[in-house]
C-alpha cells in the first residue's frame, strides 16, 4: 500500500470497540497510516508485536480504558504528510485514554515523537496513564523540530488534570527534547535517563502541580542553540517541584555548548528547585546557583575534593569543597 499517508485510513490492523481484547505476536509492516490501531476498547493487552514502516503512528490507542501496551518493538516509523505539508510520525500514540500502562517497549529509528500522550482537540483528556521502562532512541523530525521528542505529553486543550506518570524510561538521541511536558497537571516525571537531546533534556511548560525528580540528564543542548538549559521551565509552569536531578556533560559530548543547568523561566513562579546535582571539574564560574546545590568532581582521584556545595546563592554563588 505504499508509504506516505495516502492510502489506508487506519493502517493494517484496527480494533474498534470491544472488551477483553488481546493482540499478541502480530507483525504490521508498511502501513500507509497507523500500523496497529485500537479505539474505544476496555481491558485490552497489546504485547510482543512488531510494527515497522508505519507512516503515521506505528501503534495507536485512542479513547480506551485499562489498556496495557507492553514489550512491543516499533521501528522505522513516520513520514506522514499533514494537509499543511508537515512531516509527522509517532512510535506509540496514546490519545484520551484512562488507566493505561505503556511499559517495556522499544521505539527506535523514527521520524517525529517516540511516545505521545495527549488529548485530541475536542476529545477526552487522558487520566491515570503510566509510561514506564521504555527504551527510546534515534528519533528526530528535522522538518518540525518543535515537536520532536522522546516522550511528549501535550494536550490539545490547556490545563487538563491527568496525573500522568513517566518513570524509568531510557531516552537517547531523540531530537529537540528528551521529555516535553505540557498541560498535564498533577504529573510525575521521575527516574528517567536522558542523553544527547539537541535542545532540552526536559522541558516543562504550562503545567500545574507537577513533580520532576531523580532524573539523569547527560549532554543536553548538543545542537549548540543558546539560552537553553538541560532542565527548563517556561510559560505558565506553576507549583512545579524540581529535585534531586543529576545533570552533566560527558567528555565525548557532541558540542562544547552541551548544557548542565536547571532554569526557571516561567512567568508565574511558585516553583521549587531543590538539590540540583551536576558534574564538573571545578566550582561553577557563571550562571545562577542556589544554596545547597552540588557539583560532583568529574576528575576525582586519590586526592582532591569529592565535589563542591553552594553555601550562598548567587551568580555563581559561594562554593565550598566537599570531603577535601
Amino acid at each position: 500500500n505504499g508509504f506516505g499517508g495516502l492510502g489506508l485510513a487506519h493502517g493494517r490492523i484496527l480494533v474498534w470497540r470491544g472488551r477483553n481484547v488481546t493482540l499478541a505476536g502480530l507483525t504490521s509492516k508498511s502501513a500507509d497510516a497507523d500500523g496497529i490501531a485500537i479505539a474505544r476498547v476496555e481491558d485490552a493487552l497489546v504485547t510482543n508485536c512488531r510494527v515497522e514502516l508505519a507512516s503515521k503512528a506505528a501503534l495507536y490507542v485512542n479513547h480506551s480504558e485499562r489498556v496495557t501496551v507492553r514489550g512491543n518493538l516499533v521501528t522505522r516509523f513516520g513520514g506522514h504528510r499533514t494537509s499543511g505539508g508537515a512531516l509527522v510520525g509517532v512510535g506509540i500514540q496514546l490519545s484520551g485514554n484512562r488507566d493505561l500502562v505503556c511499559a517495556s517497549n522499544v521505539i527506535a529509528d523514527g521520524t517525529g515523537i517516540g511516545i505521545l500522550c495527549n488529548a485530541l482537540v475536542g476529545g477526552a483528556p487522558p487520566f491515570g496513564n503510566v509510561i514506564t521502562d521504555n527504551r527510546i532512541h534515534d528519533i528526530e523530525n528535522p522538518g518540525l523540530m518543535s515537536s520532536s521528542a522522546g516522550i511528549r505529553l501535550a494536550n490539545g486543550a490547556a490545563q487538563k488534570f491527568t496525573q500522568t506518570v513517566v518513570r524509568g524510561n531510557s531516552i537517547r538521541d531523540c531530537g529537540s527534547f528528551g521529555i516535553y511536558l505540557e498541560n498535564h497537571d498533577g504529573s510525575i516525571v521521575a527516574g528517567n535517563s536522558i542523553s544527547e537531546s539537541e535542545r532540552n533534556g526536559i522541558l516543562v511548560s504550562s503545567i500545574r502541580d507537577a513533580v520532576v525528580k531523580d532524573n539523569v540528564l547527560w549532554n543536553s543542548g548538543t545542537s549548540g542553540v543558546t539560552n537553553l538549559y538541560a532542565l527548563q521551565l517556561i510559560n505558565d509552569a506553576t507549583r512545579v517541584r524540581i529535585r534531586d536531578n543529576a545533570i552533566g556533560r560527558l567528555d565525548e559530548a557532541a558540542s562544547a555548548n552541551a548544557f548542565s543547568a536547571t532554569y526557571d523561566g516561567s512567568r508565574t513562579g511558585g516553583n521549587e528547585i531543590i538539590g540540583r546535582r551536576t558534574v564538573g571539574d571545578a566550582p561553577p564560574r557563571n550562571g545562577r546557583w542556589l544554596r545547597g546545590e552540588v557539583v560532583l568532581n568529574s576528575e576525582l582521584g586519590a586526592t582532591g575534593p569529592l565535589g563542591w556545595i553552594c553555601t550562598s546563592s548567587g551568580r555563581p554563588g559561594v562554593w565550598r569543597a566537599i570531603g577535601e
